[in-house]
């Protein structure tokens, strides 16, 4: 009876994951441009 709800919440689930992988890699490019200011001002021009 209960497995309807394992097949609702899996989105909901997956769309956590995906938020935090996303908020993870925005950390770690902004660290690096921070690390790395060079790299930004080269792109720049």
């Amino acid at each position: 009876m209960w497995h309807w709800i394992i097949y609702i919440s899996i989105p909901f689930i997956a769309f956590a994951i995906i938020e935090e992988l996303i908020y993870l890699i925005v950390n770690l490019s902004i660290f690096r441009t921070k690390k790395h200011p060079e790299k930004l001002k080269d792109i720049g021009e």
